[in-house]
């Protein structure tokens, strides 16, 4: 080294090792030698996106295609995978993708390590083991949360030494073997096994493309690698890659829309603003110009709220955003019965100043206050919409009331609660508030809750609550918030925790769009079908030209009731002094916490979605053109065809779908404590 006087050579040894300068010719004295040693981090089991699909080398040449290129390992004969002194490559390359091939093949994975350059040039390489040299030592912060892995180091020798030798001027430069060790002092893999390398699972552009596009498809990553699988005619497990690499991808992903995240958010409101004028949004930033509280209504749902905005059923929800952000929803109902979007909001908190600011920005945008709204019991909420909607009647969830029993009576009450559940039940269906005022004594010292600090809070809330004091305003026969936890639960079929602001808005968009395909469907079904006449009378002729079948249906009952009521109805009854002696039964309670909670309408609504999706309502549609066709379409009568349908539509009802149905129930009823 020292008779290299006008050399400089640096040194960049991560280890510490010396090696030695071997066949470096030096021209003129004035070449620059550099001889680095360039040790990646470990290639193990590791959890971040960066370091899954690592760039090797100091040239920052990405190992990709590997799999694909190693599949064609088998057209080579045996001989001609193993590497020998004195073989010849055209490029460095060509070197690594053999070397590569015949380290797949013996059970290890192979990386690039040490270079020499002379002249700006690299002149030699060497290819290590993945087991080669050994791990540094970590400094531990104790102040940090820092996960203490195992090494795959173990200071193998294996490795591929390639020089770029000319051996004459009319001859282009090529890379020869120098060194080729090949004893490992570690167990190599099996062919099953390597495939689990880091270094050999790779997600290729094309694979990577697909797996987004059945990500925004709301495909789990164990789905979308089956439905990978399935059109790649891949056996199962044998996929390129595995489940943490498609979920590293992810977060390598949203590393990169993080920068830029809330300004695509601002910008999609802005567009969609400039293409439609009633598109509605607002939004504020704190100190620091970060986005705060963002609120915003598709076009569709401005002119829903101007036609259905009488009823509005508002709910926040957590974990759909990678920013933890509670998620506002304002549903309502239209003429169809079906539930629809009025908008949406993205908050900081939940705290009064965050509810005031959405309140009053919604009332703004959507030019007109709702005449009633339902929430859940939540004191903050409450606050914001005393001073910001106070002409509008609020309400509370029964679901969310009655949801507390168990854990503030179960234990105080014992073998008693089940018979104050259905004497609280009697008590919130009371006529009017005389009524309620005149039982809620009786009930309540019938049990011992005179100091009970529940039963106190129930009632100076009452007016919330109570359908005595309720019964005045317009509700829509919706008294619990189960309608926004649908559109919730369709919304978070296609997001999670790590979801994106832009992809959020997407999903969002795309809630929108299948409630409005849902009426255009409803309103073709409204022009080719009616609702069948149970009574004719010129009252019952007209509603029924001017509802929509869901709207008559209801008209009917209550025509139907009419009848049987009296204009001078008897007063109820003391519920505390009628009650039956005998205790009412299981199935009697179930259906009280099945309806009052909105239990029973989410089941419904669940129980319909894994129909469609199963293919079970086709089956039945098929069952029932058969079976028209086979007896002729004026010999079938609507009885006979339930008669005939119904049995088989039981039976076929997959086991899955049970199930889950079972599986809720069980839950509920746990939830309930019944």
């Amino acid at each position: 080294m020292e008779s290299m006087d006008n050399n400089r050579i640096n040194l960049d040894l991560s280890l510490n090792i010396e090696y030695s300068v071997e066949d470096v010719s030096s021209k003129n004295g004035s070449s620059d030698i550099i001889i680095s040693r360039n040790i990646i981090d470990e290639v193990e089991e590791i959890g971040i996106s960066e370091k899954e699909n690592i760039l090797i080398s100091s040239q920052n040449i990405e190992i990709n295609g590997f799999l694909q290129e190693s599949s064609e390992v088998d057209t080579f004969k045996e001989s001609n995978i193993v590497p020998f002194v004195g073989q010849i490559f055209l490029s460095e390359e060509e070197a690594f993708i053999f070397y590569k091939r015949y380290a797949y093949q013996h059970g290890f994975s192979v990386r690039k390590g040490r270079f020499i350059k002379q002249n700006g040039i690299v002149s030699r390489r060497d290819f290590f083991c993945h087991r080669e040299g050994r791990t540094a030592l970590k400094i531990i912060e104790p102040s940090k949360e820092q996960r203490n892995r195992e090494s795959t180091r173990c200071e193998c020798k294996a490795h591929l030494r390639i020089s770029l030798q000319k051996t004459h001027d009319m001859f282009p430069s090529e890379w020869r073997v120098t060194t080729f060790v090949v004893e490992h002092n570690h167990t190599l893999l099996t062919q099953s096994e390597v495939r689990f390398l880091p270094a050999n699972r790779i997600i290729s552009d094309d694979y990577s493309e697909r797996i987004f596009l059945l990500k925004e498809g709301g495909l789990s990553v164990r789905q979308l690698m089956r439905v990978i699988e399935l059109e790649k005619n891949v056996e199962h497990g044998y996929l390129p890659f595995i489940e943490k690499d498609v979920r590293n991808l992810f977060l390598k992903a949203k590393k990169k829309v993080e920068i830029t995240d809330v300004v695509d958010l601002l910008k999609y409101c802005e567009d969609a603003k400039k293409s439609c004028s009633k598109f509605q949004y607002a939004y504020t930033l704190d100190e620091e110009r970060r986005l705060e509280h963002i609120f915003w209504s598709h076009a569709y749902c401005f002119d829903w709220y101007q036609e259905y905005g009488d009823v509005v059923v508002f709910d926040t929800t957590y974990k759909v955003n990678s920013y933890e952000m509670p998620f506002g929803i304002f549903v309502g109902m239209n003429s169809h019965g079906k539930t629809i979007l009025f908008g949406c909001a993205l908050l900081r908190n939940e705290k009064t100043s965050a509810f005031r600011w959405l309140m009053k920005t919604f009332i703004s945008l959507m030019k007109k206050p709702p005449k009633t709204i339902l929430t859940d019991q939540d004191p903050w909420m409450k606050e914001a919409i005393s001073k910001e909607l106070p002409s509008t009647k609020h309400s509370f969830c029964i679901w969310h009331i009655t949801f507390k029993f168990s854990c503030w009576f179960n234990a105080i009450l014992r073998d008693k609660y089940p018979k104050w559940c259905a004497d609280f039940y009697g008590l919130y269906k009371l006529e009017t508030r005389e009524e309620f005022e005149h039982h809620w004594p009786k009930v309540v010292a019938k049990y011992n809750l005179q100091s009970n600090k529940h039963v106190k809070g129930l009632y100076e809330i009452k007016i919330y609550w109570a359908l005595a004091y309720l019964r005045d305003y317009f509700f829509g026969g919706m008294t619990t918030t189960g309608r926004s936890e649908s559109i919730n639960a369709f919304i978070k079929r296609f997001i999670n925790s790590h979801t994106t602001l832009s992809d959020f808005t997407k999903q969002v968009d795309l809630a929108i769009n299948d409630i409005k395909q849902k009426e255009e469907h409803e309103a073709m079904l409204e022009k080719c079908k009616r609702l069948n006449m149970k009574l004719i009378s010129p009252l019952q002729e007209q509603a029924h030209n001017l509802l929509t079948g869901f709207a008559f249906q209801k008209f009917q009952e209550e025509f139907e009731r009419k009848p049987k009521s009296s204009v001078n109805r008897p007063p109820t009854p003391d519920v505390a002094d009628n009650l039956p002696e005998r205790e009412p039964t299981f199935q009697e309670l179930l259906n009280i916490k099945f309806i009052e909670t909105g239990e029973k309408e989410r089941l419904m609504e669940l129980l319909r979605e894994r129909l469609v999706d199963c293919g079970w309502k086709d089956e039945m549609k098929s069952i029932c053109r058969a079976f028209v066709k086979k007896k002729g379409r004026n010999n079938v009568t609507l009885d006979e065809l339930i008669h005939v349908i119904t049995p088989k539509g039981r039976a076929s009802v997959p086991d899955s779908v049970k199930a889950e149905l079972l599986q809720r129930i069980r839950t509920f009823l746990v939830s309930a404590a019944l």
